[in-house]
């Protein structure tokens, strides 16, 4: 993932789990990576001043979300 941060350095991964009670599971896996990831519920205050992913672990925002992203995976 940290290659495409070469091409696509503006842009930011979004995440939703289907399952919001999996997201520290998820969190864990994406800071494996190498990932510097802010949560949704947190990013306001978040000490990760630019991440590389932006996890949803919030309920009720994704069309908001599918309204201003580039791609979309589903």
């Amino acid at each position: 993932m940290l290659e495409l941060r070469v091409g696509f350095w503006d842009r930011v991964l979004g995440i939703a789990a289907r399952q919001v009670e999996r997201t520290p599971e998820i969190l864990a896996r994406l800071r494996e990576r190498g990932l510097r990831v802010a949560l949704r519920s947190a990013a306001e205050t978040s000490e990760t001043r630019e991440p590389d992913c932006l996890l949803l672990d919030t309920t009720g925002e994704l069309r908001t979300w599918y309204a201003i992203a580039t791609i979309v995976f589903i």
